[in-house]
């Protein structure tokens, strides 16, 4: 393969590594029902769970800068596949949820938001992954794929009349 098309292929899966929103907790793959052998073309399920703390944010305007904070959510993804030895070919749907808690104004006065600020990101991706050792339980793999993602972020109701004076709310707190 040349290598331009090797950095074609890998390079939009490097630039979604170092995200700091998601961290898996469980990965299963289920096996559809009357196939039995992994090292056999097979058709599968896969899924995770997991939650999210999202990091907080910092804005800039001409009034000087602000910073939100939002809470711990969640995050949940499935998918089919089909496994052709030794690569897989997968479709996945993921969504990532957590909600707006609130932000230091240019004044450095913490306003709670009271209602709403949801954040829904949804993801569908088409991924192939290479299996190193396709023949062994357990195997590394290389994989590369592209998928799009929306991202929502529902309306917020702030609380001004019970701003927490000189409070700040640190970002390492989150």
């Amino acid at each position: 393969m040349r290598p331009q098309i090797l950095v074609v292929l890998i390079a939009p899966c490097i630039a979604i590594l170092p995200s700091a929103v998601n961290a898996e907790l469980a990965s299963v793959e289920v096996p559809v029902k009357g196939v039995t052998e992994r090292h056999s073309s097979d058709l599968y399920l896969t899924g995770s769970l997991g939650i999210n703390w999202p990091t907080a944010r910092v804005g800039n305007g001409d009034a000087g800068s602000f910073t939100e904070f939002s809470n711990p959510g969640f995050t949940k993804e499935i998918g089919l596949g089909y496994a052709f030895m030794p690569l897989r070919a997968e479709l996945t749907y993921a969504l990532e949820a957590s909600r707006l808690r609130g932000y230091n104004s240019v004044t450095s006065q913490y306003y709670g938001y009271n209602n709403g600020g949801e954040t829904r990101k949804n993801s569908a991706f088409a991924s192939l992954y290479w299996d190193l050792f396709p023949r062994s339980q357990f195997t590394p793999y290389i994989g590369a794929g592209f998928g799009l993602s929306s991202l929502e972020v529902r309306e917020t109701l702030e609380n001004p009349s019970h701003p927490r004076e000189n409070s700040r709310v640190s970002a390492s707190a989150d």
